[in-house]
């Protein structure tokens, strides 16, 4: 057994790691702040974490409060959306909305809604572009054109806010909980009928049902798993799969939903593929049960594979582990990857 993953069984047991590596350090890299807090650390290794959580909790706040207006006006409009990923399911995983250091907020819409939605981002201070060094700087229109071609959502929306330790709010607008790849994802207007009232730091706001929410995070860590250019840019992390463990773990399910909804969303084979590996890093019986609902010839046929469509899919030569603690991915990738998809990649680096 890898001695990574045997030091974070034992700390999500709440076993003392025996651990002859830097494993703060490792965790830090993955963003496991959940397992990160605790692991026994000196009194200064506590200190600047705890200076750490502090500093994302104000930006946690200060994000909530710049959308709070957002929210009340989707509300008003009687625009469906759902507030998916980030605080909304750390508080899911985690009983706390700062355990996930993200530094964005997303929102599920349904493309009929854009333009209205746009139309309230902007009457609320969100522009579409980037911060810079010199500011705020508007997407060209080629940005934009690429971002709605080859993805699953929009350029984002960022607000300036006159907070120095949160200056910056970032909003994406998601169409669907599938990626740019997926050829004919499901209705996302039904997924939509699905949301529940929830409070994240005094705000109110939707957020989807537990089981769809689930399904949707899934999904979301599926694509960053196989996407070639995530996998480029930023490897594999462990926090995804935290993530999925920790929710299992702390939130109760209702299994025939679940199903039902996996099945409506034909997303079986992705959550076979989250729960898989999960299962490969934590063990136990959190993930175990839950897997033959989910197998069939193809959820298994995409385990050593990467890749969003059949026609840029390839072989993983290295093993599950080595892949997800490796520092040197790119250089792996760049080896294995054709020319066009190296070619794919440069494209995205130029224009996301």
């Amino acid at each position: 057994m890898n001695r990574y993953i045997n030091a974070v069984r034992a700390l999500a047991a709440g076993e003392p790691p025996k651990a002859s590596f830097n494993f703060a350090e490792l965790l830090r890299r993955h963003r496991c702040y959940y397992l990160l807090q605790q692991l026994p650390q000196s009194p200064e290794q506590k200190a600047a974490l705890q200076a750490e959580n502090s500093l994302n909790r104000v930006s946690l706040k200060q994000r909530y409060k710049t959308c709070a207006p957002l929210f009340q006006a989707f509300e008003q409009a009687k625009i469906p959306y759902a507030v998916i990923k980030g605080a909304v399911f750390s508080q899911t995983a985690y009983r706390d909305p700062a355990c996930r250091h993200s530094g964005d907020l997303d929102l599920l819409i349904n493309k009929n809604s854009i333009e209205p939605v746009k139309a309230i981002l902007k009457q609320n201070g969100f522009v579409q572009g980037r911060v810079t060094a010199q500011g705020l700087q508007p997407f060209t229109r080629r940005e934009l054109l690429f971002q709605a071609a080859f993805s699953h959502q929009t350029a984002p929306f960022i607000c300036q806010t006159a907070n120095p330790l949160s200056p910056f709010v970032n909003v994406d607008l998601n169409f669907s909980p599938y990626w740019g790849e997926y050829q004919d994802p499901p209705e996302t207007g039904w997924i939509l009928t699905h949301t529940v009232p929830t409070e994240i730091l005094g705000v109110g706001l939707q957020k989807l049902e537990p089981e769809l929410e689930l399904i949707a995070l899934c999904l979301h860590h599926y694509k960053d798993f196989n996407s070639i250019y995530m996998l480029w840019e930023k490897g594999l992390s462990l926090d995804h799969f935290c993530d999925i463990y920790f929710a299992l773990k702390n939130q109760v399910y209702n299994l025939k939903k679940l199903l039902e909804y996996a099945e409506k969303l034909r997303a079986e084979p992705y959550l076979y593929y989250c729960l898989y590996y999960t299962q490969k890093i934590f063990g136990g019986s959190v993930t175990a049960g839950l897997l033959p609902f989910f197998e069939s010839e193809k959820a298994t046929a995409l385990l050593p594979c990467f890749g969003l469509t059949l026609l840029e899919q390839q072989t993983w030569q290295i093993d599950f582990y080595e892949r997800l603690f490796t520092d040197d991915l790119r250089n792996y990738l760049a080896k294995m990857l054709p020319p066009e998809a190296l070619k794919k990649i440069k494209l995205n680096e130029q224009n996301m």
